[in-house]
């Protein structure tokens, strides 16, 4: 990262929060968007090293490359180039959550859209540890073992956090009321929804709450397409 090799890595933090505070207080104020974006780079690469992956090689070609640029336009590729890995990503598990051909069975019946939500919901339940969360909510709320609101069941389990982190927890839980709103209708998701929605756990602060924004508004929207059909 050039001038910033030595600075901690993101990686090295609990809260996405504690690292862009830590960013702003060590490096330079024209270096700060820069950094940023390079541990958001950073977060990408150990997706592939968790899951025993190289990091692509056209992708660490570039980042050479844009190492050599400067300011706007080093951190105005970097940004670019963490839109293309992220995609890399959402290809990666797209290709690897479909069977191999010799475990598809010829005559299986197509897949469901409930099934599609199931799918999601087992895969968020076990890599966003929020989704975890709104799950263990909603079961209470199912035993009534539990009166308290979303709002409130966060604010108590996640204690002194950011607002930026119960914002996300809370957006989870639109998120999941959405999904299941669609599975018990058996509705199909909108295209390319289960791409989007599989990452935003790995997304930095702010840019992680619009994404699931993002989707919470596209679900709300699609359910009032399917109510008017």
């Amino acid at each position: 990262m050039g001038r910033n090799a030595q600075i901690k890595s993101p990686t090295d933090f609990a809260q996405p929060g504690e690292w862009r505070e830590y960013v702003r207080q060590t490096v330079s104020p024209e270096e700060v968007d820069y950094t940023l974006a390079f541990g958001r780079t950073i977060q990408f690469a150990r997706f592939y090293e968790i899951r025993k992956q190289p990091f692509p090689d056209r992708f660490l070609s570039e980042l050479a490359a844009i190492g050599r640029l400067h300011n706007p336009e080093r951190t105005e590729a970097l940004e670019a180039l963490n839109d293309r890995i992220f995609t890399d990503m959402a290809q990666f598990l797209l290709t690897a959550a479909r069977p191999e051909p010799s475990e598809r069975v010829e005559t299986a019946p197509p897949v469901t859209p409930r099934e599609l939500v199931d799918e999601l919901a087992a895969y968020l339940t076990k890599e966003n540890p929020f989704y975890t969360l709104w799950v263990r909510y909603t079961s209470l709320v199912e035993q009534c073992k539990d009166e308290l609101t979303w709002e409130e069941f966060v604010r108590q389990e996640l204690g002194s956090t950011t607002e930026e982190e119960i914002e996300f927890a809370l957006l989870v839980g639109q998120l999941g009321k959405l999904l299941t709103y669609f599975r018990v209708r058996n509705l199909a998701l909108p295209a390319r929804f289960l791409g989007r929605t599989w990452f935003i756990y790995y997304l930095p602060g702010a840019e992680r709450n619009a994404h699931t924004r993002a989707l919470v508004q596209e679900l709300t929207e699609a359910t009032g397409s399917c109510a008017s059909a």
